[in-house]
This record gives C-alpha cells, sequence and structure tokens, in this order.
C-alpha cells in the first residue's frame, strides 16, 4: 500500500475508514514479518508517523485512527511547531511576537495543543550540496547527515508549523534559507505541467498542514519590504496557502520604556493566535497588526539615535544624550499649544543636563546645557 488518496477516502463512509484502518494495520505487521514492503500511510488516517522517505520501511507508527478530527483515544491534540529562524535564538524580538501568538493558539485550545520549537541557531545544518542523491540515489533521503533529518521529521508531524524569523536584508537570514534549501527531500524530481513557472510536486501529503509566518524588521513599516519572502514562501508553502504577521519598527519590543505599546501590539498577536485555531485572524485584529507601533517620524528619529552617532557629524556621542533624544523623539506635535517649551533634562549621577525645546515642529533644537 503506497498511499490511501485522501479525495477517494472523502466520500467514504466512518466504517470503511475503519475498514482502511485495519487492512492497513494487517499489512503493516505482514510487510516488517516478511522483511519487505513499504507501508505509506495518508496523515488523515494516522495521525502520528515517522517516514523519512517513502521507499523505506517504516520503523515506527503510531496508530492513531482519525475520525471527524477525534481520535480512538480521546481528543486530537494539535501539534504546533514553531521554527525560529533568529541568529539571535529566544534573544530575538520576532520570537516575542510568534510565543504571544503560540500563547494565543494554547489559550483558546487548552491541552490540546502540543508545541515543539525547532532553534535554527542551535542546529546543524549544512548547505545542500545541489548533488540531487536525494532524487535518484537515495529517494527522499538526504545524503548530508546532519539535523535535517530532524527537520524534516518535525515538518510531517506538525498540523502548523509557525516560522518566526528577522528580515535581514529583505528576506530570511541565512540559516533559516539553508534550512529551506535542505527540503528538498520533501518533493518528487519530476514536473508539474500546470504551474505556471513550473513546480515539483511533494513527496508527502502536506495539504491538510497550516503554516503562518511571523517576522519584524527594522523600517518604519512592513509594507514594501517583503516582496522577495513572499515569492520564495509562494513557491514552497503555495500562493495564499499560508497567513502572515509582517511588524515594522521590531528593534522597539527590546526597549522596556516602551514596553506600554508594544505590550499592546503583542497582545493583539495573542488575540490573532487565538482567532487563527477558529477559523482565521479577524478584521478587526488584523488591522490592529496593521497599524504602526509609532508614527514614522518618531521612529526614524528614535532609529536614529539608537546607533549613538550624530547624524551630520558622525560623532560619537553620550549615551545620556542619545537615551535623551530618543525620549525627545516621543514628543507628540499635536500637543503644540502656540507656546515653545523648553524642557530640561539634569543626570546628576553623570554630571549632564541638556534642554530640548518643544516646538510647532517637532522637539527640536536639542542642545547641551553646560553645569
Amino acid at each position: 500500500v503506497r498511499r490511501i488518496s485522501s479525495k477517494i477516502a472523502a466520500g467514504m463512509s466512518q466504517y470503511k475508514y475503519f475498514i482502511i484502518f485495519l487492512f492497513s494495520s494487517f499489512y503493516y505487521i505482514l510487510c516488517i514479518g516478511n522483511g519487505f514492503g513499504t507501508l505509506y500511510i495518508n496523515r488523515i488516517y494516522c495521525i502520528d508517523y515517522i517516514p523519512l522517505v517513502e521507499y523505506t520501511v517504516i520503523s515506527q507508527l503510531f496508530v492513531y485512527y482519525h475520525i471527524n478530527n477525534q481520535l480512538i483515544c480521546g481528543e486530537r491534540t494539535m501539534k504546533v511547531l514553531l521554527i525560529n529562524g533568529s541568529p539571535k535564538g529566544k534573544g530575538s524580538n520576532t520570537y516575542k511576537l510568534s510565543t504571544a501568538f503560540i500563547e494565543g493558539m494554547t489559550s483558546a485550545a487548552g491541552e490540546s495543543v502540543s508545541v515543539e520549537e525547532l532553534q535554527v541557531n542551535r542546529l546543524d545544518l549544512k548547505p545542500c550540496l545541489g548533488c540531487f542523491s536525494c532524487w535518484n540515489k537515495t529517494p527522499g533521503e538526504c545524503v548530508i547527515k546532519d539535523d535535517m533529518k530532524e527537520v524534516i521529521e518535525k515538518l510531517l508531524w506538525a498540523d502548523i508549523t509557525v516560522w518566526s524569523f528577522p528580515l535581514y536584508y529583505f528576506n530570511v537570514p541565512g540559516g533559516l534559507k539553508t534550512l529551506i534549501d535542505r527540503q528538498l527531500p520533501m518533493v518528487l524530481p519530476f514536473m508539474v505541467s500546470d504551474a505556471e513557472s513550473g513546480s515539483h510536486p511533494g513527496r508527502y501529503d502536506m495539504s491538510g498542514k497550516r503554516n503562518i509566518l511571523i517576522s519584524t524588521c527594522g523600517f518604519y513599516t512592513a509594507k514594501g519590504n517583503y516582496g522577495s519572502v513572499i515569492e520564495m514562501f509562494n513557491h514552497l508553502l503555495g500562493e495564499k496557502k499560508y497567513e502572515t504577521i509582517f511588524c515594522g519598527q521590531g528593534e522597539l519590543f527590546r526597549v522596556p520604556e516602551l514596553s506600554g505599546r508594544c505590550g499592546e501590539y503583542l497582545e493583539s498577536v495573542k488575540k490573532a493566535g487565538q482567532e487563527y485555531l477558529s477559523g482565521g485572524i479577524s478584521q478587526e485584529t488584523r488591522k490592529a497588526l496593521d497599524t504602526m507601533l509609532f508614527p514614522r517620524e518618531t521612529f526614524e528619529a528614535m532609529a536614529d539615535a539608537s546607533w549613538g552617532v550624530e547624524k551630520e557629524t558622525g560623532k560619537k556621542m553620550d549615551e545620556s544624550l542619545i537615551f535623551t533624544k530618543q525620549m525627545a523623539a516621543l514628543y507628540k506635535k499635536a500637543s503644540y499649544k502656540g507656546k515653545e517649551i523648553v524642557l530640561e533634562m539634569n543626570y546628576t549621577d553623570i554630571d549632564k543636563c541638556y534642554q530640548v525645546v518643544l516646538g510647532e515642529k517637532g522637539a527640536n533644537g536639542l542642545e547641551r546645557k553646560s553645569t
């Protein structure tokens, strides 16, 4: 039995599902007992399985029978895989969003959600050799012996995969790109004739799986910066077959003084996770996710100051001046009442004092006052 077609199964009654289940179990025992054959059960019938390659005898099979999203042994567990592609690992700004999203899913579904993580920066992943051995010599199996075998197992295991990554030069970080390149064993070498720009069929049935991309970038907005990311995942997952949460101003999530506004955004991400399990992210939540953390002018002023050098001269700034500039950037011009206000900030512990002029055009005229 190579594969049980999900399309044929869709028209079968529940009793026929059970007959197929019994037959498949019997055939599995027969094949293993005689030391030959390959059994591949579509994931619709077998919720947990570990077939790394379709042409290899399965060494481990968990026969949980699936009817109407229920298991014989109880409620079905939704399996979520978080792939953290940031070189910073759990210190990533994007990771904060991704964990908030998963927290939303688990709060909505309770114990029926099982979560596993892959930290790409800790994996031993070597670049693809382009040898195509996984297509013609060892079908479905890469000749490179590293952690990619575990990655493929997890991708087959998961019902929902969360791709978490920061934007690096308008695409994914290098380590995550390597992981994507190494998924070649998961497809067959033949061409798909009806694909607009060319494609290869999958080795496994991934049609029931869901994917979401969560990413932050360092620009004031995510719009216009994720074109190459979207094109790549359109080829990998299929156009409009995945959800996205792209957030600009990502570096602000590491600033404790801005935790109020950033916390509001994380709550929206958490709500998105709750809604995602029940059918999809609502328009109201999507609007909150697409709202910038701060206006462009405010963010870019804070971002420029964060580098610690004067924009005009390139001269290095004192840390107290960096902080003062960033706080001045939060001034709202709409609060101007017709008179300029001078705000004096005196750092007594380091004997430094600055004045910020809050005027009609913003917080301009920042100057140091001698003490």
